[in-house]
């Protein structure tokens, strides 16, 4: 599979208007679409005609690049030849929101997200992550990477053969033009064929009500609560937590006290070892690792009897509160805005009533391996939302 053509052939965007559907994708530096920035953008029209536009690629920092610059050797490579980003995406802009010309996209919500940032609304557009789960559900991994070898037989250019991996793995904005060009247009050229397969199949199983009404307008929906987020107040955030924190060390004190030693307050194995090995508490069991079972509604009936219980509950409580809320909201705000950009990746809405359950097929039998993320996007990004 060969998606590259000349650039030419797309600087007005008259082919794809004159065709009325077009494959896109973007390629990003992160994982989060709130946050990442756009290396590139690439279309494609129809089997091994896609093209991919880059705009912010850079040259890798130089070996020494994290050093002290006492003025040695300038940087001697050639500029990267690359469009004008402010002028290319507003010559998008007139594609991407013309209503005549559809989008075919996978995994949209990304797409869509990283668009809007650059005030762009991508419409009308259908994706193809949400045509396979409406037509195929549990029965396969819904990224692109699998579903192009289930229905074409293609293993796609897999990330890491152009950005590595590991600590060698680059940022996409590093790798070099030639290989991005053949990565980021195959996710285009793929993208359509996967539609042209996937979207007839819709009405002939008569699940089209289902993907219009239901998963079709999701994307965009979702796309702008990520990007809105939730605003959170940090400087409260940052005195709960403080004030927790007093309150869990009063309440350590004051369980090293009634146990008359000091121990971990967080460790389970040795408040087991306290509780049922040196005070004797009634009700001990040990769990198949070996160790006592400390968990909250064993606490909670030696609580009735015993101070020690009671206060390791409480230091729990505020551990839960202050780990997984207040210290966490506050690290994942946004410094600038004071919001708390989530993904909704995960979601899935309950399967509605009479939604034909798939029927496992010798299809199945081609299912291969749930692929790793292809760019630097989340599970989404390449693997399936469900």
């Amino acid at each position: 599979m060969n998606a590259c053509r000349p650039r030419r052939r797309w600087t007005a965007g008259s082919n794809a208007r004159e065709a009325g559907v077009v494959g896109l994708d973007t390629e990003t530096d992160a994982l989060s679409a709130t946050h990442a920035g756009l290396c590139g953008v690439s279309l494609a029209l129809g089997p091994n005609d896609a093209c991919y536009i880059p705009l912010t690629h850079e040259h890798e920092p130089a070996a020494n690049a994290g050093g002290l610059d006492f003025g040695g050797e300038a940087d001697t490579r050639e500029p990267l030849t690359q469009l004008d980003k402010p002028t290319t995406l507003a010559k998008l802009k007139t594609l991407l929101e013309d209503p005549s010309v559809l989008k075919v996209l996978q995994n949209a919500k990304y797409d869509v997200a990283v668009f809007a940032r650059r005030g762009i609304r991508v419409a009308p557009y259908d994706d193809t992550l949400l045509l396979s789960y409406v037509l195929e559900g549990g029965l396969h991994g819904h990224g692109m990477d699998e579903l192009a070898r289930l229905h074409l037989g293609h293993e796609p250019i897999a990330f890491k053969s152009v950005a590595g991996t590991g600590k060698s793995q680059k940022s996409f904005k590093h790798v070099q033009l030639a290989p991005a060009t053949q990565y980021a247009a195959e996710d285009a050229d793929v993208t359509l064929r996967l539609w042209r397969i996937l979207k007839p199949r819709l009405a002939r199983e008569g699940l089209s009500t289902v993907y219009e009404t239901l998963e079709r307008p999701m994307p965009t929906v979702l796309a702008d609560m990520e990007l809105a987020g939730v605003r959170v107040d940090p400087d409260r955030l940052k005195r709960l937590s403080s004030e927790f924190g007093l309150r869990m060390a009063e309440l350590e004190q004051q369980a090293h006290e009634i146990a008359g030693r000091p121990f971990n307050v967080g460790s389970p194995r040795q408040i087991g070892e306290i509780l049922f090995g040196e005070l004797n508490l009634p009700g001990g069991k040990k769990t198949a690792s070996g160790q006592w079972g400390t968990d909250a509604s064993v606490l909670e009936e030696l609580a009735l009897t015993h101070d020690l219980p009671r206060a390791i509950l409480d230091w729990r409580q505020l551990s839960k509160l202050k780990g997984t809320y207040t210290d966490a909201l506050t690290a994942a705000a946004d410094p600038a805005t004071d919001r708390v950009h989530t993904s909704t990746t995960s979601w899935r809405p309950p399967r509605p009533a009479g939604w034909p359950v798939p029927i496992p097929t010798c299809r199945t039998s081609r299912s291969a391996p749930r692929p790793a993320a292809r760019s630097a996007r989340p599970s989404s990004p390449r693997p399936a939302m469900c």
